[in-house]
């Protein structure tokens, strides 16, 4: 009987695992350099501009979102239909590399002009302000950049790199209602390589590099800061959960989940192959994982990944096709339902279901 019961817990074990499984498929046709945002489709390839911003509604399954469009001195906003709500007129320079687009969800939108001038407009169009962020250094800077949430609650302008007395430092302000701006962080020996918002625009965080170390800083809606987390890898790029709580950081080959008040660690993993995305599920204590080879703005052997930081069970899967992928599309990570996700910012949606 001893031994009729060992069996038995084995195949009952057995048979558990065997029902683990990851499935993945690509929802769609598009060639590798179109994009499908807010329902239109552009083609990156063609030197268009794209930027987009999405929030999840109150319906946790429906997603609303603003797509700007920037062509030949005309910006044509959208917003889940082929045709523009508005196109407005902005005045550019023939083969300005620094021109970047921003959409909001009310319908107003940003644009980066000239390098470090912002140029803010409403929802009818017109400029409502526009706001240089030269850091008026002699020796140099970066080309400025924007962070913000998808509604423009909170928005950041920073200097990635300003060179003073030959050191690499930088900086980055909050742009206050009144269109006032207000710095938060300044060093004059670290570089920023990357700022985000949260969705709910409740938090900031920033990436900086110096002195043989990475950083991870912190930051409340107001510039308050929160923590500051050290990773003994090269960040290369992290990501806020869904509701905010959690914030995944990842090298090309580590991932570490971290609360975002308290800065406690909530798991961490590493794998082998090339780590293109990474974030935090915490409706399911999973992190979601892609790794893949980049070449151009093709990513090819690509392999999805789910982790569950509670079970300690990993689940993996290859995805037989080629995805597109463009630096001005970020890539994110819609929760349909438990253990059901899509991701958007690729050439084509990518479906995927996971069952520990």
């Amino acid at each position: 009987m001893k031994y009729l019961t060992k069996l038995a817990i084995f195949l009952f074990l057995f048979n558990n695992s065997a029902l683990a499984q990851l499935n993945v498929s690509v929802d769609g046709t598009n060639a590798i350099q179109v994009f499908e945002v807010a329902e239109k489709k552009v083609n990156l390839g063609q030197g268009s501009f794209l930027n987009s911003s999405s929030v999840l509604s109150s319906d946790i399954n429906s997603l609303t979102g603003n797509a700007a469009v920037l062509k030949m001195n005309s910006v044509g906003l959208h917003s889940n239909n082929p045709d523009p709500l508005l196109t407005s007129q902005v005045s550019t320079e023939a083969g300005d590399e620094s021109l970047r687009i921003y959409a909001g969800l009310n319908g107003s939108f940003i644009v980066r002009e000239n390098i470090a001038n912002f140029l803010f407009f409403d929802a009818n169009g017109d400029i409502k302000q526009s706001i240089s962020n030269s850091s008026q250094s002699t020796e140099g800077e970066s080309i400025s950049e924007l962070a913000k949430d998808p509604a423009s609650k909170t928005v950041v302008l920073y200097n990635p790199k300003i060179v003073r007395d030959g050191v690499e430092g930088s900086r980055a302000r909050i742009v206050n209602s009144n269109s006032t701006t207000e710095d938060f962080y300044y060093s004059s020996d670290r570089a920023i390589r990357d700022v985000k918002v949260t969705n709910n625009g409740q938090y900031i965080g920033l990436i900086t590099y110096g002195n043989g170390d990475d950083r991870l800083s912190l930051f409340d809606r107001f510039g308050n800061k929160l923590n500051m987390i050290s990773f003994d890898q090269s960040i290369m790029d992290f990501e806020f959960s869904s509701n905010g709580k959690f914030v995944t950081i990842r090298s090309n080959g580590r991932i570490g989940v971290y609360d975002t008040v308290s800065g406690e660690r909530k798991g961490s993993t590493s794998l082998r192959t090339r780590l293109h995305f990474a974030t935090f599920v915490p409706e399911e204590s999973t992190i979601i994982a892609i790794t893949a080879e980049r070449t151009g703005n093709t990513l090819s052997d690509i392999e999805f990944h789910a982790i569950n930081t509670e079970l300690r069970s990993i689940e993996r899967n290859e995805l037989n096709a080629r995805l597109g992928i463009n630096d001005m599309v970020p890539v994110n990570l819609q929760r349909k339902s438990a253990y059901n996700y899509r991701f958007t910012g690729f050439n084509n949606p990518v479906d995927m279901s996971v069952r520990f």
